[in-house]
């Protein structure tokens, strides 16, 4: 058990501590002491041991998804411009199973032959020195092109698109502002999405997510062109930033700890859970919102009606409660208890994707190079209330 080094006020502020080189005893003093915490300052309670993340997670009438994600309050009422991350069944389970459409596992795997074409053509682009910003040419790109080929982004504006994404999350150390560029990013996108769905409303015929939602029916009405908007909006966040930065931090770790890339190395049947370690060791959403419905009193703490409940994805996915040795990477654990795509009714629909993507980029990286090198006086971390990870990485690749 570590020594508490701050005082309680200052032990934990989203916007800073989490996103540091390394939260995690910070993560530990608030699981071993302040299992319930709360930040004044800020006005949000967190709960960071497992059991009581997971309890949270599949507890929604009490810990609603109401209210967003995120600590920032983007809207009234988050329902209203259609994000499934701000509604609570039946009406989300309703949204859900329109999306699950494009979301089934064979939709999925005919994606590989996609991804892997991506991957290839980025590869050729640095194959021959090995030398890459790995986000900007490489982790940023594969994500967003797949979610633009899902919803129908023409390739001459996938750029654009992606840069907008991109700046969405970008948030200024330490504090809980929305930046210009951040504002400006949901401006472009919400524009180039109105303009997109009023153009497909009217030419009709496609198969893509956007053409099924606008095909689709919710309470016997279509939805309208807001909510469709709203939607796409969500889907260029959601699916880009995440998987670019597990990326990132796949090849971080695989050189923190050489011996476990070896592993990967001598067999590429290991990837996947290359990848699935990551996203427990230091997953790409740290931290997800919910907001209190009623009361609640957990080890001592009563937590009002109304206020921001921070469930600590990456403290809770380094519980040892639950993880034997959690401070250890480790691809060969059990990690069927992972809960970094979270849990019950609100478990992420694109988490199936998300692993398909990293599979398929590590593996197509690996059949053209043996190795690599991170250059760490090169890293840039993003600075953001719910993403962690990275924004600049300079890669050396070592060829085969």
């Amino acid at each position: 058990m570590s020594e508490l080094t701050l005082p309680k006020q200052a032990l934990f502020n989203p916007y800073d501590w989490s996103f540091h080189e390394n939260p995690f005893p910070v993560y530990e003093q608030l699981r071993e002491h302040y299992p319930v915490y709360y930040n004044e300052e800020l006005n949000f309670y967190a709960l960071s041991r497992y059991d009581d993340v997971v309890q949270a997670f599949k507890n929604w009438p009490v810990y609603s998804n109401s209210a967003g994600v995120a600590l920032e309050n983007v809207s009234d009422d988050v329902s209203k411009v259609f994000s499934i991350l701000g509604m609570d069944p039946p009406r989300q389970q309703a949204v859900r199973g329109i999306v699950r459409k494009v979301f089934t596992p064979r939709r999925i795997i005919e994606l590989e032959p996609v991804l892997q074409r991506l991957c290839q053509e980025y590869i050729a682009d640095f194959a021959d020195n090995g030398e890459v910003d790995f986000i900007e040419q490489f982790a940023g790109k594969i994500p967003m092109d797949v979610i633009s080929e899902m919803i129908g982004v023409p390739k001459q504006d996938r750029d654009r698109v992606r840069n907008w994404a991109n700046n969405l999350i970008e948030r200024v150390d330490g504090s809980p502002d929305i930046p210009d560029i951040a504002i400006e990013a949901s401006i472009g996108l919400l524009g180039y999405f109105g303009a997109m769905v009023a153009e497909r409303r009217q030419a009709g015929t496609s198969d893509d997510l956007t053409a099924q939602m606008l095909a689709a029916q919710l309470d016997g009405e279509r939805l309208s062109d807001e909510e469709v908007v709203s939607f796409l909006f969500l889907m260029s966040v959601a699916g880009n930033e995440t998987t670019t930065k597990l990326l990132a931090n796949a090849l971080y770790w695989g050189q923190k700890h050489p011996e476990q890339f070896a592993k990967v190395q001598e067999d590429h049947a290991n990837i996947p859970r290359w990848i699935e370690e990551t996203t427990r060791y230091d997953n790409s959403s740290q931290i997800l919102y919910r907001i209190t419905m009623e009361e609640v009193t957990l080890h001592g703490v009563t937590i009002p009606k109304g206020v921001k409940v921070a469930l600590l994805v990456g403290a809770a996915n380094r519980d040892p409660r639950r993880f034997e040795q959690p401070d250890i990477y480790d691809i060969d654990r059990d990690l069927s208890q992972n809960v970094a795509f979270g849990k019950g009714v609100h478990f992420c629909l694109g988490a199936a994707l998300a692993r398909l993507e990293g599979r398929v980029c590590m593996e197509e990286l690996f059949k053209v190079y043996k190795g690599f090198q991170v250059d760490e006086a090169s890293l840039v971390r993003v600075h953001s209330g719910n993403v962690r990870g990275f924004s600049q990485m300079q890669v050396r690749f070592d060829r085969k």
